[in-house]
């Protein structure tokens, strides 16, 4: 991943996705009594791409 790259949300967000994508969202990776647990459901990203803060 070259220096620029980095500072690209969506390139971040995509390489992710794509890493992500061979797998199944509705695999279940445990339960507790009442339920199952998703993949999808037990995931979470938070992107900060290199430099300053983004602000909106």
């Amino acid at each position: 991943m070259t220096d620029k790259r980095l500072h690209q949300e969506d390139y971040i967000l995509n390489s992710i996705k794509s890493a992500l994508s061979t797998y199944k969202s509705d695999y279940s990776i445990g339960s507790n009594e009442q339920e199952e647990m998703l993949l999808s459901d037990s995931l979470a990203a938070v992107i900060q791409p290199k430099g300053q803060g983004k602000k909106n």
